[in-house]
């Protein structure tokens, strides 16, 4: 039925070959030449201040150079300010570039106004310098990509024109060596092969892609698998059979993963021959050395990522009472299994690290160092038992959720249909949770001190919302509450617990204070800060201990 059903093949067979190609081209296109801008038209500039004409000469000494091609045409529009008059220059804004008509904005002012600038508190520099000198300043918008690659490459000439300037000042003191001979003394070479550096490319990008793959080719079975058959009615007549419910929900975890087997072997074919036996057109050093060894190793690290996302697709398809609830919690689901992936495409994270021990991002970085030749046994074993161990609690989990009632009434089981103590239970993590969100947001936004903070957080939050609750489920208020007679061995335990906890609490204090030292003007500040300076002893028993006792 999965061979034959062509929204399956096109999922998981022929969206991955038809994209896996372009996924090389870019990888290939970002090795062979990086990134690179392509600007299309020209970009316009203003110079303003005293010492406009130097900056016009520092950047035609740079645009006279034959080695300089920055691939950016730029123009410059007069500007209408008076050079000399520091007033009529005000620091330009997101107008000044609109009513000037330009992309960026050149400031040069004389070492004299500079000062002046400082010391009138300006925004032209950092700040006081104890050598005056001139200033240019380059000012942009951040927001439009015009802007920022005119200024960028304002930047670039002016630097190179400085550059050359000390060469000619270096040169008539007679140093020996020019800058453009500097390159014969200080070389960069790069000792990694073409396949290590290839490996090192394509192992940033491939368990990323993989696990795309896997979750949309997998999604499509899984919301058929029982979503769709709980809308459709005929999951009732399976579960009529002689099949047990935890072989059924076995059953249909065992088709998910057989698709994820596929797309997996599927995508290393195609690692095989686009890179492999360079079919589609890429850079000569763009080498990938996918030998038997490595193509095992590859597909044992990847069992674990389609195994975690079978199980993770047939679990949010289980607690899914509808075709559509399911496509609902599907993107929050993507999310959670694609990020991890993403760990490879982090700078210097190495896989002897913690990472390691993180399902799918130990894999993702295993896979790279595999591709770039480096064997770790024991973090690659590491690596794939974390992501092995965090599928085996998935699926454990996929076959005991979904093996009761709610496989069959879609989510509304025998508590869901009666209510009480027995539903709350199962919601209350979340009435909880929303809660604390409260206390946080209102805490963060208002200050009540003290006494209002814990009037708000104990009744009003908690009381007044356990109250709601009980009228909501329409539980019993003395079965709920627990409200009975304390026995005597209670009060007892009270009575001892009380002032030992409080010589424990001073043991803790004293010795996280001789690994983890505060001053103690610190610790007095935060007392101060926390207490009211007018709140007594007994008040401040009231609202820390007996109050929350009565209330919450």
């Amino acid at each position: 039925m999965l061979a034959r059903d062509k929204r399956t093949l096109f999922a998981s067979v022929l969206l991955p070959t038809l994209l896996m190609p372009l996924f090389f081209v870019a990888s290939s296109f970002v090795f062979g030449f990086g990134l690179v801008c392509f600007c299309l038209g020209w970009f316009s500039y203003a110079i303003e201040g005293s010492e406009a004409a130097g900056v016009r000469d520092l950047l035609a000494l740079a645009l006279g150079q034959a080695d300089t091609n920055t691939g950016i045409r730029l123009e410059e529009i007069q500007s209408e300010a008076d050079p000399g008059d520091l007033e009529a220059l005000p620091p330009p804004s997101a107008s000044t570039f609109e009513t000037l008509g330009v992309h960026a904005i050149v400031r040069a002012i004389s070492a004299a106004e500079a000062q002046a600038v400082d010391a009138a508190g300006g925004d032209e520099g950092p700040g006081t310098e104890e050598v005056p000198r001139p200033r240019v300043t380059l000012y942009f918008l951040a927001d439009s990509d015009a802007s920022s690659t005119a200024v960028g490459a304002l930047e670039d000439l002016l630097e190179r024109a400085l550059l050359i300037r000390q060469d000619a000042l270096l040169s008539d003191a007679g140093f020996p060596i020019e800058r453009s001979q500097m390159g014969s003394i200080v070389e960069r070479t790069d000792v990694a092969t073409a396949s290590e550096r290839t490996g090192s490319s394509i192992g940033r990008w491939a368990p990323l892609f993989l696990m795309l793959f896997l979750v949309i080719g997998g999604s499509v079975v899984a919301a058929d698998t029982l979503a769709g058959e709980k809308e459709r009615g005929t999951l009732e007549t399976l579960l009529g059979s002689a099949a047990s419910r935890r072989d059924i929900i076995g059953a249909k975890l065992t088709a998910i993963f057989s698709l994820g087997l596929v797309i997996t072997v599927i995508q290393l074919a195609n690692l095989a021959l686009y890179a492999g036996l360079r079919i589609i057109d890429v850079p000569a050093d763009f080498s990938v050395k996918l030998g038997p060894g490595v193509a095992v190793a590859l597909l044992v690290l990847f069992l674990p990522l389609a195994l975690l996302s079978a199980a993770a697709l047939l679990w949010a398809s289980g607690r899914s009472s509808t075709y559509k609830a399911f496509q609902i919690a599907l993107f929050p689901l993507m999310l959670a299994l694609i990020a991890p992936a993403t760990a490879a495409l982090l700078p210097g994270l190495e896989l002897r690290s913690a990472v390691a021990a993180a399902p799918i991002a130990g894999v993702a970085v295993a896979v790279r160092e595999v591709l770039v030749g480096r064997i770790d046994l024991p973090f690659l074993a590491l690596a794939w038992l974390s992501t092995a161990l965090a599928a085996a609690l998935l699926v454990r989990t996929a076959l005991i959720d979904l093996s009761d009632e709610r496989l069959l009434t879609g989510g509304r089981d025998r508590a869901a249909h009666l209510g009480g103590i027995d539903l709350l239970s199962r919601h209350v993590l979340r009435y909880y949770a929303v809660g604390w969100a409260v206390i946080f947001l209102v805490s963060a936004g208002l200050s009540f001190g003290l006494r209002g903070q814990v009037l708000f957080n104990i009744v009003g939050v908690f009381f007044v919302g356990s109250l709601l609750l009980l009228k909501a489920y329409r539980l019993p208020v003395r079965r709920t509450l627990a409200l009975r007679p304390v026995c005597g061995s209670v009060w007892a335990g009270v009575l001892l617990g009380a002032p030992s906890m409080f010589f424990v609490a001073a043991a803790v204090s004293q010795l996280s204070a001789r690994f983890f030292p505060l001053p103690q003007e610190a610790l007095e500040r935060l007392g101060q800060g926390l207490l009211p300076a007018d709140m007594g002893l007994f008040e401040l028993l009231f609202f820390v201990a007996v109050l929350p006792g009565l209330v919450a």
